[in-house]
């Protein structure tokens, strides 16, 4: 799923035009922090976002590790983790996360 996800990720943003239909798959940005918080966090959400509405991928942002059920990470074809610190998941998330 892993090579899978950075593969659909590469090829929507390699194209020149922007898509004009429903998202072809969906990212989860995950940004929680337990310790130092990177400035560039704010930013680099909203890049993605600009990236997505231009090559045509959904995304959805989140700092609550409560995201992380099976049932949830379901609907995502790529999780991206975004500047996190410290120890952000139980082991409960880091399960749901792995499969």
């Amino acid at each position: 799923m892993t090579r899978l996800a950075t593969l659909a990720l590469f090829l929507a943003c390699s194209g020149t035009e922007p898509a004009e239909q429903p998202p072809a798959f969906s990212v989860l940005v995950f940004s929680r922090t337990t310790g130092f918080r990177h400035p560039s966090i704010g930013p680099g959400i909203q890049a993605i976002r600009t990236l997505g509405s231009a090559r045509g991928f959904a995304v959805e942002a989140t700092e609550d590790a409560a995201a992380f059920t099976d049932q949830n990470l379901s609907r995502f074809a790529v999780i991206l983790f975004l500047s996190t610190t410290g120890d952000v998941l139980d082991n409960n998330q880091q399960a749901a996360m792995e499969r």
